[in-house]
């Protein structure tokens, strides 16, 4: 039997935000071909995106399910994308992981529902297959360390109503996705200190079925984990108790963002880093199916990856600008960068603290000693700049970082703001 309670606004969430291995190591010097560049004084508009579903390259396809079953993967709503983690919409109801359970808030109210009360000490980890939602929490019993991380895998049955443990991990448990019937979950390697991939391919009930080959040819996420392995190993020396693939960090490529949510969001492709010197990097698309990569462009690094581009910062002069590649026409746009990521601010790695809906960025900034913390929603039609809510209160919350939006409400840690 599940029990039900309600939150409101502004209750205390313990948290600690995992952080993501930055790249480092051998630099590489590698031409790019000239990029098809043009100014202009707007971000993109609703026009390119329907224009963009004309062409065909932003339309999403039916995804081949026969892994998994049809029936078994369900219709996504814009809201279930990779910056919005820790929050699921489906069928009416954004569910929301908090420091005692799972909850959900059904649209149009502003209270939450408590479905089932399992502990999530750090880090939020949500996605869903069929009737089956998936999230990371605590499993005392299995931690062996002591440690107090994340380090299982739960599920919760919207169907029946029924929870329970899906997986002990037994280490800290990261991102959390379905991709092709599979669920894929990162997690801190014993071995060593860096976060790999696993994968377990799933039935139409959502069970487990089999645990998959991550060092196989074809395992989604395998250049991934000898990235991570390889870059552990440049710093720290071989790793101990696993085979390195013996790869040069030079000749390998690195998820933008998780390689599992990137291709179910780009209908079966994936942004990938790879270091060219001093000045930046070059982004590839990569293809899964044909394991083709295309050149996008080269940047200092990728604010944003959307389902129509990506915004990003361009790697040598306009330092106070912004650039837009638009998967419509391949063409990259130069935009105004708003006031409060220039001068020092710049170096502020805004990415860790955005997400995005249909119309606009939301972005967490932080402040400094002189200017309050504030939340603020950029527009992609003309760029302009409005703020959501701004003061100390902000700061209160140890899970600052972690912001989600849905259709009605700016999550920021454990409180909420309604959408202007």
């Amino acid at each position: 039997m599940r029990k039900t309670k309600t939150k409101y606004f502004m209750f205390g969430l313990i948290f600690l935000l995992i952080l993501s291995v930055s790249a480092c190591g051998k630099k590489r010097e590698e031409q790019i071909e000239e990029e098809n560049t043009e100014s202009v004084s707007e971000f993109h508009t609703e026009d390119e995106v329907i224009a963009e579903e004309g062409t065909g390259k932003g339309t999403k396809e039916e995804p081949d399910n026969t892994e998994g079953g049809t029936d078994a993967v369900p219709e996504e709503s814009w809201v279930n994308h990779y910056y919005n983690r820790g929050i699921y919409f489906k069928d009416g109801y954004t569910y929301r992981q908090f420091a005692d359970g799972l909850y959900r808030r059904q649209a149009g109210t502003d209270s939450w529902e408590l479905l089932c009360e399992i502990t999530t000490n750090y880090g939020p980890g949500l996605t869903c297959y069929g009737d089956r939602l998936y999230f990371t929490g605590y499993e005392e019993e299995a931690d062996t360390e002591g440690s107090g991380w994340n380090n299982a895998v739960f599920y919760y049955d919207l169907d029946t109503g029924e929870s329970g443990n899906l997986l002990n991990v037994g280490t800290l448990t990261g991102a959390l996705n379905v991709y092709d019937g599979c669920l894929y979950v990162q997690s801190f390697a014993l071995d060593g200190g860096y976060m790999v991939y696993d994968g377990y391919r799933l039935n139409e009930e959502g069970e487990i079925l089999e645990q998959l080959d991550s060092e196989a040819e074809d395992f989604l996420c395998r250049e991934q984990n000898e990235y991570s392995i390889a870059e552990y190993e440049l710093m720290h020396g071989p790793v101990s108790g696993r085979r390195s693939s013996g790869t040069s960090i030079d000749e390998l490529k690195e998820e933008v963002i998780s390689t599992p949510a990137c291709a179910a969001m780009l209908d079966g492709k994936v942004v990938l880093r790879q270091q060219k010197g001093e000045g930046g990097s070059n982004y590839f698309l990569r293809d899964l199916t044909t394991g083709e990569d295309e050149l996008l462009f080269d940047a200092s690094d990728i604010l944003t990856v959307m389902k129509d581009g990506i915004y990003y910062f361009p790697s040598t002069g306009a330092e106070e600008s912004l650039m837009y590649y638009s998967f419509a026409d391949g063409t990259n746009r130069e935009l105004p960068l708003p006031e409060f990521w220039q001068g020092d601010n710049r170096m502020m790695n805004p990415s860790s603290y955005i997400t995005w809906d249909q119309e606009a960025l939301y972005f967490f900034n932080y402040g400094s000693e002189d200017d309050a913390a504030q939340i603020v929603k950029i527009s992609l039609s003309d760029g302009s700049v409005e703020t959501i809510v701004e003061g100390e209160a902000l700061m209160e919350t140890e899970a600052y970082r972690i912001n989600q939006v849905d259709e009605e409400y700016f999550y920021h840690g454990a409180q909420m703001y309604p959408l202007p």
